[in-house]
């Protein structure tokens, strides 16, 4: 991670970062670290390195997609196992054909930055889906506060749950990450150790790790008591389903909602309210506490003052000045002056 690399740059001059699956018998790329981004580096120089899209077309600088590396030193594939070998292994598609290396789809998420660096996201088999949005796991664990030493993330039940060590105030952590991510990555629990399971490899055992606190359950005092709270909760049961509760404390998206039931809820709340809602706010103030906060602001904001109507005289015309009207004429004489009259023969 971000912030065990940073200790390591504090014990030592230098840190190089490069990647050398097994697959290319040596490795692909390296690069300094330079203390802020985790980079594998540049390509060797006798590898290319792709970053493409689900359909397999490079993209653009700064774009994450799936890293795919090819040259000389790609293996001739994995023994009895030729429908794997399909799926990873093939010809570099980039270059002319006669000029074509053996190529190898790393199964990392990239991307390439402006200098040429290859940044790691993570590993596209831990990709997360969360409420329509798909999240990188590797990108919440290198959000976190320099203090976490160590984190591993998964989805529990439908919530993004982020183990951390060592023992660090959540509601600090969730606020730090809050700065950084976007609203739906930021974890819906943050579960404290003082260390991690690891398995014989070293790595986070993660069937070891500790189940995440079952979700809270509303009290009387987080009942609705103002009529915006009142209307808020009768469009989320219209539209999620009377089993989200009474609760005004509780999140939207841990109560069954989406991103596109946050859009019918937005519009049906803009219509109660006469006032724009838009879905952005559902995303930003994600219980009915705060969504009633926002709103009641919107809707009782005054609209501004009309414009003074213009002084118009009888006939329709506009008093004009002595010096107006003189450059108005002006104006016409030089727009005049430009036409042009062809002579007819």
């Amino acid at each position: 991670t971000l912030q065990l690399l940073q200790r390591w740059l504090s014990a030592v001059p230098k840190v190089f970062i490069g990647l050398g699956p097994t697959e290319m018998c040596g490795h692909a790329m390296c690069g300094l670290f330079d203390g802020s981004v985790v980079c594998i580096g540049w390509p060797a120089a006798n590898v290319k390195a792709y970053i493409v899209d689900p359909s397999g077309n490079e993209q653009p600088v700064n774009v994450t997609g799936e890293l795919w590396v090819a040259g000389r030193n790609i293996c001739g594939g994995y023994l009895g196992r030729p429908e794997l070998n399909e799926q990873v292994f093939g010809t570099d598609p980039f270059v002319d054909p006669s000029e074509a290396r053996r190529l190898y789809k790393v199964g990392d998420l990239a991307r390439r930055l402006a200098d040429g660096r290859i940044q790691f996201i993570g590993r596209r088999d831990l990709q997360l889906k969360v409420n329509g949005f798909r999240i990188e796991a590797q990108e919440i664990v290198n959000a976190m506060p320099p203090e976490v030493v160590r984190a591993h993330v998964m989805l529990i039940e439908g919530r993004l749950v982020a183990w951390v060590a060592p023992r660090l105030d959540p509601a600090a952590i969730i606020a730090t990450l809050q700065d950084k991510l976007p609203t739906y990555a930021v974890p819906h629990v943050i579960v404290p150790l003082d260390a991690f399971p690891l398995n014989k490899n070293g790595k986070v055992d993660a069937a070891q790790l500790p189940a995440p606190a079952a979700p809270a359950q509303g009290d009387a005092s987080s009942a609705p008591s103002t009529l915006a709270e009142r209307k808020i909760l009768a469009v989320w049961k219209q539209v999620l389903g009377s089993s989200c509760g009474d609760d005004i404390d509780v999140n939207f998206f841990d109560s069954g909602g989406t991103s596109l039931t946050a859009v019918v809820v937005s519009r049906k709340l803009g219509q109660v309210f006469d006032c724009e809602v838009n879905v952005t706010e559902i995303f930003r103030h994600q219980s009915i506490r705060k969504l009633a906060a926002v709103i009641q602001l919107k809707a009782g904001a005054q609209p501004p003052p009309p414009l003074p109507p213009l002084p118009w005289l009888r006939g329709g015309r506009v008093p004009l000045s002595t010096c107006t009207f003189a450059t108005l004429q002006m104006i016409g004489i030089l727009f005049m002056s430009f036409v042009i009259v062809a002579p007819i023969s």
